[in-house]
């Protein structure tokens, strides 16, 4: 498997480019480097309660924007998490992808 490149699906691509336009909307804040496990995992959990809230809207006839939105904010979170364990763990995992400047220390 570490011999394969692997190239996310275009629903994959589509939803990371969402990620990133949604923490590039936060570089004001902190690095989630910095937070609690607790923390990122009660925030991803308040956002799930907002998913849940708009996919009772979209099942409604709703258009499904927010529900978009809010599932990107959930995603976040998650990554934040796994981001975190990552570097805890201190391996980086074996697939391909783009380095980061934030990676460049490993």
């Amino acid at each position: 498997m570490s011999d394969n490149i692997i190239i996310p699906r275009r629903e994959v691509w589509l939803f990371a480019i969402e990620m990133e336009k949604k923490l590039l909307q936060n570089d004001y804040k902190s690095h989630w480097s910095g937070s609690d496990f607790r923390y990122l995992f009660n925030r991803m959990n308040e956002e799930i309660s907002e998913l849940s809230d708009t996919v009772d809207f979209i099942n409604d006839n709703g258009k499904g924007y927010q529900t978009m939105l809010e599932a990107v904010d959930v995603a976040n979170f998650s990554m934040m998490i796994w981001d975190n364990a990552r570097h805890r763990r201190n391996s980086v995992p074996s697939i391909a992808c783009p380095s980061s400047e934030s990676d460049s220390s490993e």
